[in-house]
């Protein structure tokens, strides 16, 4: 399907990754810490303490002969984690345990169980009220419940390119939330503020976008952060085909690339690091809402009936490689393409 040259120049990549562009809308601010402009997306804080590339199965969730190999984030090559052979922690001791060898991490608030192993998907579980957070957690309602690459604060060297992909499924009584926006994928520095790029689920309200919209939002844009709509709109029981292409850099030495159902919905060259934090970060998946931080935030999704949310991720994959690579720029779609 796609055709990409190995040149290292990234106006050529670009080209022969893609032949087709995406349209963009694009606003302002972020989902930051105190520089947040925009009231209606609150602050990123972690909770944290301190190969041979082969095809894909045919089976849709690429679930049928997948093997876990894994790998540490700033390790080279594939990485494949297919979660029937992966022991996932509780977390109920501080929910930022570590797994599968250390090369992944919880990233929960605020109690165990929130991430959830069941046969070859795992489940993400969100309730703000029930249970009451845990005596380990500061906040007061629970909120995330997402895993992440490790080490923690990789800090990727600027021009690290990573393939990622994997499917994500809503629950079959997933309602759409009108009110509050969430996150089911960012890239995440280990910095105050936003992450330099996401995909969300947004309101209609936020980005002229259709209720409960996936949009891909990058906050490393230098003169205003870029929201761009998908016209994906997930309902209950959907499965969305995920493959995110970065290359970490500034400026248009970046580029960010996102499929969804192999439709290509973004394509820039463009930064994809904040010029304040110049490396590549974690990649973390699952959900985090944080308007449920809050209890205006709950009593909004209360109001529509909506007291949880779940949702199921399919097995991972993740190709990382560096300037100079043997394979640097060389087309990895249907690598880690869940389909």
């Amino acid at each position: 399907m796609l055709n990409v040259s190995c040149s290292k120049d990234l106006d050529t990549l670009r080209a022969s990754v893609i032949s087709d562009d995406v349209t963009t809308i694009v606003e302002q601010d972020d989902e930051g810490n105190s520089t947040n402009n925009d009231p209606t997306v609150e602050e990123e804080q972690d909770n944290v303490p301190n190969e041979e590339e082969n095809s894909l199965n045919e089976d849709p969730l690429n679930v049928q002969n997948c093997s876990t190999t894994g790998g540490k984030a700033n390790e080279l090559g594939l990485k494949t984690w297919c979660w029937g052979d992966v022991f996932v922690p509780s977390g109920e001791s501080s929910g930022t345990e570590s797994f599968s060898n250390g090369e992944l991490a919880l990233n929960i608030e605020c109690n165990a169980n929130q991430v959830v192993q069941e046969g070859d998907r795992l489940k993400f579980v969100l309730n703000p009220q029930n249970p009451s957070p845990a005596s380990w957690c500061n906040n007061s309602f629970n909120m995330r419940a997402e895993i992440r690459t490790m080490p923690w604060k990789v800090n990727q060297p600027l021009g690290t390119e990573e393939w990622i992909g994997w499917s994500y499924t809503f629950s079959d009584d997933y309602k759409i939330d009108e009110e509050n926006p969430w996150l089911f994928f960012q890239m995440q520095q280990g910095v105050a503020g936003s992450p330099p790029h996401e995909l969300a689920i947004v309101p209609s309200s936020l980005y002229g976008a259709e209720n409960g919209e996936v949009v891909v939002i990058n906050h490393a844009n230098k003169t205003e952060t870029d929201r761009s709509r998908t016209g994906v709109v997930p309902t209950a029981g959907t499965t969305l085909n995920i493959v995110v292409h970065v290359i970490h850099d500034l400026g248009t030495k970046g580029l960010l690339q996102v499929w969804i159902n192999n439709e290509l919905v973004y394509d820039k060259q463009v930064g994809t690091v904040h010029e304040s934090a110049p490396w590549g970060g974690n990649a973390k998946f699952g959900i985090y809402k944080w308007p449920w931080r809050e209890s205006a935030g709950v009593q909004k999704s209360l109001d529509q009936g909506i007291s949880h949310l779940v949702t199921y991720m399919g097995p991972l994959k993740i190709i990382t490689r560096k300037p100079g690579d043997e394979n640097y720029g060389q087309n990895s779609f249907s690598t880690v393409a869940p389909n």
